[in-house]
C-alpha cells in the first residue's frame, strides 16, 4: 500500500479498503480502525461498486455498533448515523436495486437515528423505504419503527399502542421489544409494569440462544441498572443517584446507557 502511494498509484485506495476491512474481520474492537475506515469511504467512494459499497458499508456500521457498544455518550450513535446516512445518500443499502432492503439493517438506521436524535431522518426511512422490505416483514416493522418514532417524540402513550401489536418473532425485535417498553412504562410512571418488565427480560436473557455473549452481557447490565433506577428514583438519594451514574459510565458494557444516565440526571434535578 506504501509502495503503491508513493508511485502515485490511483488503485492505493481501493488496496488499503479491502487491507482495512480484512483487519476489521481480524482484530479486536478499535476505534482508530472504525475512523480510517470511515474516512477511506468517505473519499473514495467512486471507486467502489454499487455492491461493494453495501459490503464495505454493512460491514462498518455494524463494527461501529461493537466499538461503541454499551458506552455511555453520544459518540457512538453520532458516528454511526453518519454512515447510515451516506448509505441512503449513495443507494448503497441493498447489494443491489433488485434485492429487498434487509430488515435488521433497518432496524439499526431506525434505532440508531432515534438514539442520535435525527427523527426528521427517521420519518423520512419510514415513508421511503419501508415498502423496499420483504412483504413478510412490511406490516410488523411499521409498528416496530412507528413506535420507536413515537418514543423518540415523547408521544409514549401512541408509541405503547403502536408496539403491543407487534408480532416479536424476529428475534432481535424481542430484545429491542422489553428494553423499549420498560423505557415507555418507566417515562409514564407505570412502575409496577416497569418492574414486571424487568423481570420478563431477566428470564429471557436467561433462556434464550438467540443472542451473542456480549450481547447477553450489554442486556443484563441494562436490566440490573434499570433496576436500580427504580430504586433511586424511590429513594430520590443524590449519593446514590451519583454513584450508579459512575458505575454506568465505568462498565462501557451497558445498552441503553445513555438514557440511564439521562433519567438519572432527572432525579437529582
Amino acid at each position: 500500500i506504501d509502495d503503491l502511494k508513493a508511485n502515485g498509484s490511483r488503485y492505493h485506495a481501493f488496496i488499503e479498503i479491502n487491507y482495512i476491512g480484512h483487519l476489521i474481520n481480524k482484530s479486536e474492537m478499535s476505534k482508530d480502525l472504525f475512523y480510517k475506515m470511515k474516512k477511506l469511504l468517505s473519499d473514495n467512494h467512486e471507486l467502489l461498486s454499487e455492491r461493494e459499497l453495501y459490503i464495505f458499508y454493512s460491514m462498518l456500521t455494524a463494527y461501529g455498533h461493537k466499538v461503541f457498544a454499551g458506552s455511555a455518550g453520544k459518540e457512538s450513535e453520532n458516528e454511526v448515523f453518519e454512515l447510515y446516512s451516506k448509505m441512503i445518500e449513495l443507494d448503497a443499502y441493498k447489494f443491489s436495486s433488485n434485492d429487498y432492503f434487509q430488515v435488521g439493517l433497518f432496524r439499526g438506521m431506525l434505532i440508531t437515528a432515534r438514539a442520535s436524535g435525527k427523527l426528521e431522518w427517521m420519518k423520512m426511512l419510514i415513508d421511503e423505504k419501508l415498502k423496499e422490505l420483504h412483504p413478510n416483514y412490511i406490516d410488523n416493522m411499521k409498528s416496530y419503527a412507528m413506535g420507536q418514532y413515537y418514543y423518540g417524540m415523547g408521544l409514549y402513550e401512541k408509541a405503547l399502542e403502536s408496539l403491543i401489536v407487534l408480532k416479536s418473532d424476529y428475534f432481535l425485535y424481542k430484545k429491542d421489544l422489553k428494553n423499549l417498553l420498560f423505557r415507555i412504562y418507566y417515562e409514564l410512571g407505570y412502575i409496577e409494569e416497569s418492574y414486571s418488565m424487568l423481570e420478563n427480560m431477566k428470564k429471557y436473557l436467561s433462556n434464550t440462544d438467540d443472542l451473542s455473549d456480549r450481547i447477553k452481557k450489554l442486556s443484563q447490565n441494562f436490566v440490573r441498572f434499570a433496576g436500580e433506577l427504580l430504586k433511586a428514583r424511590d429513594r430520590k438519594d443524590k449519593m446514590e443517584v451519583e454513584f450508579l451514574k459512575k458505575s454506568i459510565r465505568e462498565s462501557d458494557e451497558t445498552e441503553s446507557a445513555n438514557w440511564l444516565v439521562e433519567k438519572l440526571n432527572e432525579i437529582n434535578k
